[in-house]
């Protein structure tokens, strides 16, 4: 049913859904396969590609969880100042030392998610105290070579 208001047409029908890029949608296709298939699960690991790195969890869903190729590129292009492959390291050091806090497969997603954001936004620590005798020793280093230099080259060069 359309209606006319003012020279312009109004439809009673629901609006068309806008097309989404791949690229803006892909943390829903990830976990949305397209096409039916007899075993959802298996399916859907399959389209996330080859395993990157696998960390220990906990929970009914098995003791182990890995990461996939599209999850991997997913988290690179959301946090591309890190170093991913580090951060992964560190994840599964501090899991390991950590059983107790271990995430089940569910849940690694999001906390790797919130570790990288962590370590993205994680101030840079600042650069280590010289102790005063190093300094001070520094200093009269700098006293005696501007000295010589001043000796060799003259006061006005």
């Amino acid at each position: 049913m359309t209606r006319q208001r003012a020279g312009t047409a109004i439809s009673s029908a629901p609006p068309a859904v806008p097309a989404h890029s791949e690229q803006s949608s892909s943390l829903v296709l990830s976990v949305i396969s397209p096409e039916p298939h007899s075993n959802p699960e298996r399916a859907r690991k399959s389209d996330l590609g080859a395993k990157v790195f696998t960390f220990p969890t906990v929970g009914k869903d098995g003791q182990w969880w890995s990461i996939r190729e599209k999850q991997d590129r997913e988290l690179r292009a959301a946090f591309p100042n890190l170093n991913v492959a580090g951060e992964y390291t560190k994840i599964l050091v501090w899991l390991n030392a950590n059983p107790p806090k271990r995430k089940t497969a569910r849940g690694m997603m999001a906390f790797l998610f919130r570790w990288f954001d962590r370590a993205q936004n994680r101030p840079s620590a600042p650069a280590p105290a010289v102790p005063f005798a190093v300094r001070a020793e520094r200093e009269r280093e700098d006293r005696i070579l501007d000295e010589q230099t001043e000796r060799i080259f003259g006061g006005g060069r």
